[in-house]
């Protein structure tokens, strides 16, 4: 069992609560000193979006190592999420509750798309809203985190060593473009039904006009008839726009429309694990040319959105098959954005 090292109290400059980086840097091993190497982005955030991308000290024949993030660090006691990757293939979460304090692990697993040669990269992001995350290596979900044990605003570092023996003396582990957003809830919750006028889909407009995005909200299978439900995003109201959702009989699809189209594009679609229930919690994150398509805490699939890279209208759908007449409704639809 690898135990935990120290880490030493920094005093980061709490200025920026919105952006910042990319900041590209080195984080210097030295075993003898027992602290956690760290350098802060010195910000005040809970809900973001945290990225950078590693290059491994050495390979993982020769010494063991590990990097990620440290998130939420109270400045006042320390208090903080770790959020890392090891050479072994595995993640790792875990919580401090004081500076002083033992690091706690919350979870963990392996992470299949790791490259663990010497020089070789590794990009790593998380997306934290509120009690929850999402960790996403080499731009492929990995795992769902909670963060419960730790809320509110903190600083952002780039970590290494943080376990013990994963550091050899003289090694460096270099990060480059190490940045974060931070995200805003922008509208929600919401609830509503959504009725169908001939010729159109059912939806609801939040308002919000957004490339990137958390969307999700609660939806109320109908009792009788074809239905289907979703999102609708990067819609700049020119014909252009995406359409995420499921329909009743446990598909999922993903449309796409272009300008000047006469009908939608059918891009990918399959059909749900398990089936569905009364009432589905779809998850749609959506950060430049990818996103993730969650219904009810599972991932359904990642998504190409490369062809439609417009900030746009984003709303709630339903019905958005011709011959659907079920007219679902919905509950806590929320939006967050960068």
């Amino acid at each position: 069992t690898r135990t935990p090292t120290p880490q030493p109290t920094p005093t980061p400059d709490q200025g920026s609560a919105g952006s910042f980086g990319p900041i590209d840097g080195e984080l210097q091993h030295d075993p003898s000193d027992g602290f956690i190497k760290t350098e802060y982005a010195g910000v005040d955030m809970g809900d973001m979006v945290v990225e950078a991308t590693f290059v491994n000290p050495y390979g993982s024949g020769s010494n063991d190592w590990d990097y990620g993030f440290i998130l939420r660090r109270h400045a006042s006691t320390g208090k903080q999420i770790q959020v890392a990757v090891t050479s072994d293939r595995r993640w790792y979460l875990g919580w401090r509750e004081t500076s002083d304090s033992q690091n706690q692990r919350l979870g963990g697993g392996t992470v299949r798309d790791v490259n663990i040669d010497a020089g070789g990269r590794n990009y790593l992001r998380v997306v934290a809203i509120q009690e929850r995350g999402w960790l996403f290596v080499n731009g492929e979900f990995v795992s769902a985190l909670d963060l419960s044990n730790v809320s509110g605003p903190g600083n952002i570092a780039v970590i290494t060593g943080l376990f013990e023996g994963h550091e050899v003396s003289g090694a460096v582990t270099r990060f480059e473009n190490f940045k974060g957003e931070r995200l805003r809830k922008r509208y929600g919750p919401a609830d509503g039904k959504l009725e169908k006028e001939p010729g159109f889909v059912a939806e609801h407009d939040s308002g919000v006009w957004t490339r990137d995005l958390l969307v999700e909200a609660e939806f109320v299978s109908p009792q009788d008839g074809d239905w289907s439900c979703g999102f609708i995003i990067r819609n700049p109201e020119s014909d252009r726009l995406e359409i995420i959702g499921l329909t009743g009989d446990s598909r999922w699809l993903h449309y796409t429309r272009d300008v000047d189209d006469d009908d939608y594009t059918l891009l990918n679609d399959g059909r749900l694990n398990g089936g569905l229930s009364t009432i589905n919690h779809l998850l749609l994150i959506a950060i430049q040319e990818s996103g993730w398509f969650f219904v009810d805490g599972r991932l359904v699939d990642k998504l190409d959105l490369g062809h439609n890279l417009d900030s746009g209208d984003v709303s709630a759908t339903g019905d958005f098959l011709r011959d659907h007449q079920g007219s679902p409704s919905f509950e806590d639809f929320n939006v967050w954005t960068p």
